[in-house]
């Protein structure tokens, strides 16, 4: 370390660059309310630091003197809480193109060991961004933890020179990063010593790696897009140095489209970023049984083939981490596992309330109970206990939170008594801060949360559910307004309808009303969508009409619809895969981008807009209009004209066909969404037996448009590196509006 880093670091730890002298060999800097006091030397153009004797590199002395990094690895040791039964999952890993440049994914046993590997391996010159996806309950959060506190017991030991930082995001929608990342260190690990700007600087050197957890929630929440902009902005402030983990929900790291990623790339600046992917897989058997030996459980193999026989080897229940721990828990604590696992087969579809009711029911027949005479009689029935949690977790709904003070659970259990005209408020009040199903929130100290999200989502649903069967317009607006459902939430709510045998065809004239009533860019039209949706595709019904919705990511995804006509409704991002549309109707529809597979679909579009179309078996991309119609053509889409004009997927006549080019280019182009400068090496392995074709005919033209240019090359050997000089937004809208027309895509960038 030189001596203009060592004090540029310093001056992020001191409140003031005044509180600062390194005149003459002498070090005097204060630090808070401390003023340290030491002499500099430099030795073979290293910096040394001596205090009160004592003579260290300058980093290892920022890093335990002024940083104070053993004290917060003793934090996150004692603050971390990790299941003394965690079972790490296997997985897949897509490597960044600095250190593999495979676009095949490879399997890996054991994710944790994998993501420490990733973030030991420290390649100079860029940012190493490592996503960790998967779908909600698998496990995310808990990996980050454990490793979290592995790296710190391991710092501790003097066994590695680095921490992970797990810095949560969900239900901080409206807190920029450096809120986020101080709010952490000072009220979840009760570490007051840094500045944002000081904490930057510790992950620039190397030996802090933050893992934003629910990054996806956050994004999804602030829909403008401030969430990726936030994280745009941190990656330049490292400039080019240090690692970062994000994990989210869903697999937002994809590359079909340059829009889904484009307000973070750009953001980024000139600075160089690489990215890699940990995707989670859902448990084998390998992970349930390694789980139920860790419970003690005498004969888990016998458990999990009588589970496996009754729900299917595949049932969530037994593939999600969340899901299959507390379902070891009940099997231990159940009268037997036969009870059990007849309890859980009695409702295929509805297993997620089967499996609360059990937890529910226990809790009600032996701890909620009146002991005052005998025999003992229970405080709340089953049904009053799912009431109650409903409350709770509508009151975090409204409020935008995902933890209650005392003082307002307290409030929701005088509310649910004084409507069921309860006598034991005091019991009530008392017991719900020690439900199963309620704990003492992590982050927020003296605050009650669920145990798990998902169980916080599924009683919303039961919430929105109660609405919708009694058909409450204003409840149900209320919840729909709020924010984006997530899908537990919105099959439970739907599920709750058909056990109740309430009236689907009211409960959709319901909704419809007040998507039609909205404005269009509203949380209203897209929820009612996401329950829409769900209804008709579950229930047979006659011909319904579902009007000025907004569809959610892949909405026909795994869908099986019939009589459905859809008229002005928006698409977002969606596949076909695994549908089936049979006599179905898009009116005025506009897909924002339409993946389709080989499924024959029986289905008419009507003056419908598709910019882009991605044919998944051919891996290509398609934005000619008259390639796009063809497209649908052939998988059975019917399209037809509206009022005597040609349709919008036909109404543009491309200029000349340079399909093989602009493929070509997007292959290429699509290399920048794994990393912000890329070698030509790394290029011509992407390519194949055609990147001398691009390389000869297809690469001066980029560079001369300015859509890309060459930077200086780093490494050994001799080679070309190039980076990206455009906005991926511009390109993607280049890609849409060029017909296949290269001349035209290069105006089209320019014009932006």
């Amino acid at each position: 370390m030189n001596i203009q880093t060592f004090s540029r670091i310093l001056r992020a730890f001191a409140d003031t660059p005044t509180d600062i002298d390194l005149s003459r060999g002498q070090l005097y800097v204060q630090i808070r309310d401390e003023m340290i006091e030491a002499e500099l030397s430099e030795r073979s153009g290293e910096l040394f630091v001596t205090e009160n004797g004592d003579r260290l590199p300058a980093g290892k002395w920022l890093v335990s003197r002024v940083a104070r990094l053993p004290i917060l690895a003793e934090k996150i040791a004692n603050s971390v809480d990790v299941p003394s039964t965690f079972v790490s999952p296997a997985g897949k890993v897509l490597d960044q193109f600095e250190r593999s440049q495979s676009i095949e994914e490879k399997p890996c046993e054991n994710v944790v060991d994998e993501l420490r590997s990733l973030l030991d391996q420290r390649l100079t010159g860029f940012t190493s961004a490592t996503y960790l996806t998967s779908d909600a309950g698998e496990g995310k959060t808990t990996i980050i933890n454990c490793m979290a506190r592995q790296q710190a017991k391991a710092f501790k030991n003097k066994t590695t020179d680095w921490l992970l930082v797990p810095i949560p995001l969900g239900g901080k929608a409206f807190l920029h990063f450096d809120d986020v990342v101080v709010a952490a260190l000072v009220n979840k690990y009760r570490f007051p010593f840094y500045y944002y700007e000081a904490f930057i600087e510790l992950v620039r050197l190397g030996v802090l790696v933050p893992a934003f957890d629910g990054f996806e929630e956050m994004f999804i929440e602030t829909a403008s897009g401030e969430a990726v902009s936030a994280l745009g902005t941190m990656l330049n402030a490292l400039e080019s140095e240090g690692s970062i983990v994000i994990a989210a929900r869903k697999a937002y790291f994809e590359y079909q489209s340059f829009r889904t990623q484009a307000k973070l790339f750009d953001s980024i600046g000139k600075y160089e970023v690489a990215f890699s992917r940990i995707s989670l897989d859902r448990w084998s058997r390998k992970q349930f049984l390694e789980l139920a030996n860790s419970w003690g459980i005498q004969d888990a193999n016998s458990l999990y083939d009588a589970l496996a026989q009754r729900l299917g080897a595949d049932h969530p229940l037994l593939t999600r981490a969340v899901l299959a721990s507390r379902l070891i828990e009940e099997a231990i604590q159940s009268e037997s596992v036969e009870y059990l696992i007849q309890r859980l087969g009695n409702s295929p579809q509805d297993y997620f309330y089967a499996f609360v009711t059990t937890i529910v029911e226990r809790e009600a027949k032996e701890k909620w109970t009146d002991k005052s005479g005998e025999p003992l009689k229970p405080l709340l029935s089953v049904e009053e206990h799912h009431e109650l949690l409903s409350m709770v977790s509508a009151e975090m709904w409204n409020s935008g939170v995902e933890s209650l003070r005392a003082e307002v659970l307290d409030v929701v259990s005088e509310m649910f008594c004084d409507r069921r005209g309860a006598v034991v408020t005091r019991q009530v009040k008392e017991r719900l801060k020690q439900h199963a199903l309620i704990t003492v929130s992590q982050s927020l100290r003296g605050q009650y949360a669920f145990d798990h999200e998902d169980f916080r989502k599924f009683y919303l649903g039961e919430s929105l559910g109660s609405a919708l069967l009694r058909l409450g317009s204003i409840d149900v607006h209320s919840i729909l307004k709020a924010g984006t459902l997530s899908a537990i939430t919105v099959e439970q709510a739907c599920l709750l309808v058909a056990r109740k045998s309430g009236d689907i065809a009211a409960v959709l004239q319901l909704v419809q009303k007040l998507a039609s009533n909205d404005l269009p860019l509203s949380y209203v039209r897209e929820n009612a969508g996401a329950i829409t949706l769900y209804l008709i595709s579950v229930h047979t019904l006659q011909r319904v009409t579902v009007a000025k919705m907004t569809m959610v990511n892949s909405a026909l995804a795994s869908r099986s619809l019939q009589n459905v006509t859809f008229e002005d409704c928006y698409f977002q991002p969606t596949s076909t895969i695994g549908s089936t549309l049979q006599n179905c109707t898009f009116v005025r529809c506009e897909f924002e981008r339409l993946e389709i597979g080989s499924e024959i679909q029986l289905a008419t579009m009507v003056g419908c807009q598709v910019p882009n179309l991605v044919l998944l078996q051919q891996d290509r991309q398609l934005f000619n209009p008259t390639e796009i119609a063809k497209s649908l053509q052939d998988v059975g889409f019917v399209i037809r004209e509206e009022h005597q004009q040609s349709l919008a997927l036909t109404s543009v006549v491309s200029d000349g066909d340079d399909s093989d080019d602009v493929e070509l280019v997007q292959r290429v182009l699509r290399v920048f969404l794994r990393s912000t400068q890329a070698n030509e090496g790394t290029i011509k392995m992407r390519l194949g037996a055609r990147s001398s074709d691009f390389f000869d005919d297809l690469l001066p033209q980029l560079l001369t448009h300015g859509v890309m240019e060459e930077v200086p090359y780093r490494g050994g050997g001799v080679q070309r590196r190039f980076k990206l000089c455009v906005h991926m937004e511009s390109i993607q809208n280049a890609l849409n509006h060029c017909a296949n027309n290269l001349d035209k895509f290069f105006e089209e960038v320019k014009s932006v």
